[in-house]
């Protein structure tokens, strides 16, 4: 079969890529604790071993871990999420302090409001990042996350965050 079709452009990144080492990189290693899996660039918390085990967000008041960071070996792709993922008890790598490209559910700018979901609502799936305040369906990271890049939901589908661990957390 030959080839049809040719990008014109290149994509910028992709998501749960690690954008650069500027601001020396922290990042943990747990294994997930999701039936479905763990998407690269998807919001990662605790799990039921908090010091072993994490998933994506579920409900609120649970810790937030940090970002869940793209891994060359893990390829498995979800064909409902059309994302690229972490199985079930795979080791997951998560960025904690850093800048990385995250999953997007909606347009967002660069200093806008840093939210992720936490329960499935009608705009996004949990652990999806954006802006928009969604009462008990997402949390936002007050201190300690800062949207460094805008992106669009319906062109890239990621924006470029910014961790520093000392996050604070108001649930929504």
């Amino acid at each position: 079969m030959s080839q049809t079709a040719v990008r014109e452009e290149l994509r910028v990144a992709v998501a749960g890529m690690i954008a650069d080492s500027t601001l020396g990189n922290d990042i943990i290693s747990r294994a997930a604790e999701e039936a479905l899996g763990i998407p690269f660039g998807f919001a990662v918390m605790e799990g039921t071993n908090v010091e072993t085990q994490c998933s994506i967000p579920a409900t609120t008041g649970v810790a937030f871990l940090g970002v869940a960071a793209k891994d060359q070996k893990e390829q498995q792709f979800a064909p409902t999420l059309g994302v690229n993922l972490y199985d079930d008890e795979e080791t997951v790598g998560i960025l904690r302090r850093g800048r990385i490209w995250v999953t997007i559910f909606e347009d967002v700018v660069a200093g806008d409001p840093v939210r992720f979901w936490v329960q499935a609502g009608a705009v996004a799936i949990p652990g999806e990042w954006g802006t928009t305040l969604e009462a008990n369906d997402s949390s936002q990271i007050t201190v300690g996350a800062a949207f460094v890049k805008g992106g669009t939901a319906a062109g890239t589908g990621i924006a470029l965050l910014q961790l520093d661990p000392s996050f604070t957390i108001v649930d929504d």
